[in-house]
């Protein structure tokens, strides 16, 4: 394997592992965090991230140019300019957080007493918890400068060994601190305190890899103006993504409870993991598309789009199967006791999203932007924001969490109608044979063996039957996908020869 090649699959685990590991650490911690903190200082905590969410908005997007450009100024060993280009950007980076991070301290008093719903026993808590989040801004703007140094070197194991690690020690810290009586405050310290201390690493950890670069805190004209194409998109892009993403927990911490953000983030954290683990395995799909166009290779980039989809279902419909199946008792399972009806529904409507959502935007997404229309992907992502907050604000007064997954739910029809626009006008691929090839068969395998297997589902009872049952699943889903053709030629001869070998060993 070529150096590049070792680089890219280096890049490619870093990635994974640095999303894994503190995704792992998470879900382990959630169950001792409920017991512990109860719903109400739980709910407050998630809320730390929800202000921080709409605080990123301020970065402009400035870490892309500085990927982008630092990266070409090392290959081109151009150190004056990229010298520059890290100034520049470190003098925005600490201009910003600093100015966020006193606008977010100036409110926390009135985020805590009259815009969220927080009971009166919690409410001097959660004014220090929101003075928190407002350094916690500041830390994670310039962890993100230093992140982004990384990846621009194509050190993704640093960028995301530091950020993995911070995030990791940042928990555990903070559930000592709960054992030892500082409740929410410690544990909300503790993960703001990690991140400072990981923007520190960074800092020095670039000084280990491109020490010939003097950095400066001064602003250079020619490095603003080689940003600042990125800026009109990355504000529209960071506000968008910040709304989409906290609209439903704002709107259920004002107008129904802080306990309610808390089960609500519950269904929605398992949900959206694997919903960005999904994407995340066809991020290159970008960079291939890219290419594909501008050398006017339409046929293969629509060869491509076609392949990756037959993949992407059958891998989605693989993954989804048992949590449709035995959702309720993996929640069980998880958080150690009888689970509200409401959580539950949410929990189904939200993963049923999600399910309709990597299907139809995880492709879609990489080829607009591979091609180059960001205007319309910019466009797609207000609208549907727009969308969304409507179906917000209608349901969670009437439903509250149960009200926010129907809008997570009812919202995918704007990405339906941008699925359709995409494969249509800029792939030029017949729908109906897109869904014969590529979708049929997997959603045809996964309904018929969930049928088959629905009365069953009652039986797992312990993390055993739960695991047993999954394999099963799996391996089913896999005999039928080989009999009925999902697999190409290819792909069964892998699997004959795996289980061949396995054979072999045993």
């Amino acid at each position: 394997m070529s150096q590049v090649g070792k680089r890219n699959v280096t890049n490619v685990a870093a990635s994974l592992l640095g999303y894994a590991v503190p995704l792992v650490v998470n879900f382990v911690s959630i169950p001792y965090l409920m017991k512990s903190l109860g719903e109400d200082a739980f709910g407050i905590q998630v809320l730390v991230n929800v202000v921080i969410g709409y605080l990123a908005l301020m970065d402009m997007g400035i870490g892309l140019p500085l990927i982008k450009y630092l990266a070409e100024d090392k290959a081109k060993g151009d150190m004056k300019s990229a010298s520059e280009l890290l100034s520049t950007t470190l003098v925005l980076y600490l201009g910003l957080g600093i100015f966020g991070m006193l606008v977010a301290f100036a409110v926390s008093d009135y985020l805590a007493e009259s815009f969220f719903s927080i009971p009166n026993h919690l409410v001097n808590e959660a004014e220090h918890v929101f003075q928190l989040a407002a350094a916690g801004f500041f830390a994670t703007l310039l962890m993100g400068w230093g992140r982004s140094v990384a990846m621009g070197l194509q050190r993704y194991e640093v960028a995301y060994s530091i950020s993995a690690l911070s995030s990791v020690l940042g928990v555990g810290v903070g559930l000592y601190l709960i054992y030892a009586g500082f409740g929410v405050v410690g544990y909300v310290f503790s993960k703001v305190l990690f991140l400072f201390i990981a923007a520190l690493v960074y800092f020095f950890i670039y000084r280990v890899f491109i020490p010939e670069y003097k950095i400066k805190l001064r602003f250079n004209k020619i490095s603003i103006v080689r940003i600042k194409s990125y800026l009109a998109y990355g504000i529209v892009h960071r506000g968008v993504s910040g709304l989409a993403g906290s609209i439903d927990k704002t709107l259920l911490g004002m107008w129904v409870s802080v306990a309610s953000v808390g089960l609500y983030s519950l269904p929605f954290m398992l949900t959206n993991a694997i919903n960005y683990t999904l994407s995340f395995m066809l991020s290159f799909i970008f960079p291939a598309s890219s290419e594909l166009y501008v050398t006017g290779q339409h046929d293969r980039l629509r060869g491509l789009f076609l392949n990756s989809s037959r993949f992407l279902v059958a891998a989605t419909c693989m993954i989804f199967l048992p949590f449709f199946l035995m959702g309720g008792a993996f929640l069980t399972l998880w958080l150690g006791g009888a689970i509200e009806g409401k959580v539950l529904v949410a929990f189904y409507l939200l993963a049923l999203a999600s399910f309709i959502q990597v299907l139809l935007t995880s492709l879609t997404n990489c080829v607009m932007l591979g091609i180059g229309r960001v205007d319309q992907f910019t466009i797609y992502t207000v609208i549907r924001l727009i969308a969304f907050t409507f179906l917000c604000a209608l349901l969670i007064p009437m439903f509250d969490i149960v009200g926010a997954a129907w809008a997570v739910l009812l919202v995918c029809m704007v990405d339906a109608i941008y699925f359709v626009l995409v494969v249509k006008e800029h792939l030029k691929i017949n729908i109906f044979t897109l869904f014969v090839s590529a979708y049929l068969r997997p959603l045809l395998i996964s309904l018929c063996l969930g049928l088959l297997l629905f009365p069953f589902h009652s039986i797992v009872s312990s993390w055993l039957d739960l695991s047993l049952t999954t394999v099963v699943i799996e391996v089913a889903v896999m005999i039928l996908y080989y009999y009925f053709n999902v697999f190409r030629d290819s792909e069964k001869e892998l699997v004959r020869n795996a289980f061949a070998r396995g054979l072999r060993i045993r």
